[in-house]
């Protein structure tokens, strides 16, 4: 059986990508997946910051202020790993991308563990510990996680050069 197509059939079908017919419903589903998992980065780079810049300034008074800044990371990182749980199975195109996610998601849950062992619910290591020595414990799994946060940069950058490309918007 044969069949025969014309030339701009042909063209459709060479210029889908990742099983897209549509540029418009490409972008409308990149940008659903992309900008909630970038601003999601961006809110947990910002409160790494801060901590970081008020323990520079010696801004964190007492323990009581390094607990409670736990006790929000670790709740700020379950919702970055719920988010994370619900759209990487939406990232059709790029392999390395969702292998990317998936990693960091890792490396967040890495680190929410260890803040679950420093602080949870009125336990933990935190209570044997001076205020000093809870700060740089948690400076240190700060650092643990900027490569990968550094590699998430980089790779949404790439992810957003490459659909530009692919819906002719270079």
């Amino acid at each position: 059986m044969k069949i025969r197509i014309t030339e701009s059939q042909l063209n459709k079908v060479l210029n889908e990508v990742g099983g897209y017919d549509d540029r418009d419903i490409m972008n409308k589903h990149a940008q659903s997946i992309q900008a909630p998992l970038l601003q999601t980065l961006a809110s947990t780079v910002e409160v790494l910051q801060s901590f970081v810049e008020m323990a520079a300034k010696g801004k964190l008074e007492n323990k009581e202020m390094v607990t409670n800044f736990i006790s929000n990371l670790t709740m700020k990182i379950d919702l970055d790993v719920d988010m994370i749980d619900r759209l990487k199975g939406e990232i059709y195109l790029d392999a390395d991308f969702k292998d990317l996610v998936t990693e960091y998601k890792l490396s967040l849950k890495r680190i929410q563990n260890y803040l679950r062992l420093l602080y949870s619910d009125k336990i933990g290591m935190s209570y044997d510990m001076t205020k000093t020595e809870l700060i740089k414990s948690v400076l240190s799994q700060i650092e643990s996680i900027e490569d990968m946060i550094e590699k998430m940069s980089l790779m949404f950058q790439s992810v957003h050069g490459r659909y530009r490309s692919r819906l002719n918007m270079n």
